[in-house]
């Protein structure tokens, strides 16, 4: 992920939605949300939806406004938007160049949730990530990018119980505990009888969600509860998985009914911690209490609780605290803001227990909520109501509870370790760009065209040797001088800078011949190819214009075509019949007026045919016996035999020949009739013989030229 802070770095939007019909609410929330989002692309739609509307339609809506931006969320009890919410749909939009998702889906966690787990993290999208493969880690830590996870787990059922414990310690085991979470379990309005995650288009009843997020941006996660422990604390001596079955060697359904001051019989079929306010906690070393969550008392006696619990282990019972619980939401976004470092946050999210309000009561929920509010401010503050929440604990370690709130926070600034990782990425391309200077110095420095660099105000800023012996100006005097000493009166120079310039500017590129003047003022003809220099942003800072001097080769083509003239005009003012065949074929590539005047044919309608096309050989065995010859020795001298003229009169001439192989005929001994191909090596011989420095290169397709005296 680049380091780029050009433009803003982050952009939040959030809506609630409340209408009746599904698809409509959906559209309506998404609209809201991303009105706020003006200038980025969205990075992903966060969605807490109520499972009073249609769920399919919602997503429908969603995307319908969101186009093709990642949708991930879940079912609720309860939705948190600047306030609390109950059948609503909400959404967040996230826009970000410093922030993208990788998720996957794990269906059925109920059946077996380690078959979802695996399920998920052996996705594609985020198995790399999960897992810590070298390559993948050392990228992103080079490039100052972390990494977090939200995770979304299905809730407690009537039928099951949540693995949200199982499915966080899975996950962490898995990624070596390397990566932050931030999670919470799907709900729905309180049924319990099925939730779902969204995801893409689609809804995944009784599955799990692992988005893997990676960000240069400031974020933190926390939890908070405010709970304390009272009484004595109670010893677990038998356990099975998420069953408490006895405490201090006791049924532990017997034990919890006496320290809350109930019957047993008084809670049977009744959610014991909604029905007494109490949950349970267990300390860690350092006495920061894990709530756990006790439901329902178990045919043997015992009680279920929402995360499993090992033998050995302490519990106490948890009661609010009435100095810290209301108070537990806004302490847990001042820990996400510590971890985050950041205090001008860009979005909070909450995953707020669904039981704190039947554990806290009203009052003191609204007071929370309030807290929470105030401490956000400006900010956006969303989330649901969950049935579990996970987060990072004080002792940086993630954490399943239950009855807590937990907490990310996302800055709207950089990290510090993106900033070092931008400074470091500046600095190696500063580096990068002084070697490659001194490279091409050195490259210029000895190319035989003379080479000019230029500014944007078309001064000279470097000039190599080649141009220093061209011109005339030593380096002292052509640096910092404008390029317009090289550039005579416009009328001479044809184009004029201007006019070059802006062909390089339009096309990046330019190339051309001018007239330009050396030192003592004489104008040299050159050929130019400019190039021009943009910087990052792709605007042009200079040029770099490399010259060759055209004098020599004017000088040399002059003396060509001045040959080529003779050698034309001998051709055609010879009195003797003169042409040139191609062999094996035979077909005439030019005849001179000598040839005409004989034979009675004219030149155009002798090139192109053969010579027994026209016929002029009386007898075709002298023809065949010349071929030979020329075949065995090359040349032919007074060769006699008798022709055939166009109007049928026979001649006797005296022929010399001679065979020999060329490619290229000079432009100006064309004609449209004997111009040979591209393809078609060409080559000339006679009595006039065409001098050895015309020849081109060798070719195998010989021709011969013929001279007749008729």
């Amino acid at each position: 992920m680049p380091v780029n802070t050009a433009g803003p770095v982050l952009e939040v939007g959030t809506g609630v939605a409340h209408d009746p019909a599904s698809h409509a609410a959906g559209v309506s929330a998404a609209e809201a949300a991303i009105k706020d989002i003006r200038t980025l692309s969205l990075s992903f739609v966060l969605v807490y939806v109520s499972v009073h509307y249609d769920l399919q339609e919602v997503l429908a809506g969603i995307r319908e406004a969101v186009h093709d931006a990642p949708i991930l969320g879940t079912t609720t009890a309860g939705e948190i938007c600047a306030g609390v919410h109950r059948q609503s749909v909400t959404v967040v939009a996230v826009a970000s160049p410093h922030l993208s998702v990788h998720a996957a889906i794990g269906n059925h966690v109920s059946e077996d949730w380690r078959q979802a787990l695996k399920q998920a993290t052996d996705d594609p999208a985020i198995a790399a990530f999960v897992r810590g493969e070298m390559d993948t880690d050392s990228t992103l830590k080079r490039s100052g990018t972390a990494q977090f996870a939200l995770i979304l787990y299905p809730g407690n059922t009537r039928t099951a119980n949540s693995m949200g414990y199982e499915l966080l310690e899975g996950f962490k085991s898995l990624s070596l505990g390397r990566i932050p979470v931030f999670g919470g379990g799907s709900a729905d309005d309180w049924r319990m009888e099925g939730n779902a995650i969204l995801f893409g288009d689609r809804v995944h009843p009784d599955s799990l969600l692992i988005a893997i997020f990676h960000t240069q941006l400031e974020f933190g996660i926390s939890l908070g509860h405010g709970f304390r422990p009272g009484g004595k604390r109670m010893t677990v001596t038998a356990a099975d998985g998420h069953e408490l079955i006895a405490l201090d060697s006791e049924p532990a359904a017997e034990v919890i009914a006496h320290r809350v001051g109930k019957s047993r019989d008084s809670l049977a079929g009744k959610h014991i911690t909604l029905t007494t306010g109490y949950p349970l906690g267990s300390p860690d070393p350092l006495g920061q209490f894990s709530v756990n969550v006790a439901s329902y008392i178990t045919p043997r006696g015992g009680v279920m609780l929402t995360q499993p619990i090992a033998v050995g282990t302490e519990l106490a019972l948890l009661a609010p605290d009435p100095g810290n619980s209301a108070f537990a939401g806004g302490e847990a976004i001042r820990k996400a803001l510590i971890r985050a470092g950041s205090q001008t946050p860009a979005l909070i999210l909450a995953h707020y227990c669904a039981l704190r309000p039947r554990i806290l009561g009203d009052a003191m929920v609204r007071q929370e909520i309030g807290s929470m509010l105030e401490i956000a401010g400006r900010t956006p503050l969303a989330g649901f109501f969950s049935f579990g929440e996970d987060g990072v604990a004080d002792d940086g370690i993630p954490r399943h509870n239950n009855g807590i709130v937990a907490v990310l926070a996302l800055g709207s600034e950089l990290s510090e370790s993106a900033k070092v990782a931008q400074e470091n990425e500046r600095l190696r391309l500063q580096l990068a760009e002084q070697a490659e200077q001194r490279l091409m110095a050195d490259v210029i420095r000895q190319m035989e065209e003379a080479i000019a660099v230029i500014d944007a105000g078309l001064c000279i800023t470097y000039v190599n040797a080649a141009f220093t012996q061209m011109f005339g100006y030593d380096v002292g005097e052509a640096v910092g001088q404008p390029l317009a000493i090289l550039i005579p009166p416009e009328e001479n120079s044809a184009p004029s800078l201007q006019a070059i310039v802006d062909v390089a500017i339009a096309n990046s590129f330019y190339r051309g011949d001018a007239n330009w003047r050396i030192k003592t003022g004489r104008l040299i003809p050159l050929r130019l190819s400019v190039s021009t220099l943009k910087d990052g942003n792709g605007v042009v800072t200079g040029y770099v214009i490399a010259m060759t001097d055209l004098t020599e080769s004017i000088r040399s083509a002059a003396v060509v075509q001045a040959s080529v003239a003779r050698y034309r005009a001998a051709f055609q003012t010879s009195p003797d019949a003169v042409n040139i065949n191609r062999v094996p074929d035979g077909k005439y590539l030019d005849t001179n007026e000598g040839f005409c005047k004989i034979t009675g044919w004219t030149r155009d309608e002798v090139v192109g045919r053969t010579s027994s096309e026209i016929n002029i050989w009386h007898d075709p065995a002298d023809r065949r016996r010349l071929i030979g010859l020329l075949q065995e020795t090359g040349e032919v001298h007074s060769f006699e035999a008798r022709f055939v003229k166009k109007d049928g009169t026979v001649i006797y001439g005296s022929m010399s020949a001679a065979c020999s192989t060329w490619t290229a005929t000079p432009a100006s001994l064309r004609s449209p009739a004997t111009s040979p191909s591209a393809s078609g090596p060409t080559s000339r011989s006679s009595s006039c013989r065409w001098p050895s420095s015309r020849v081109l290169r060798a070719s195998s397709s010989p021709i011969w030229t013929a001279t007749s005296s008729m």
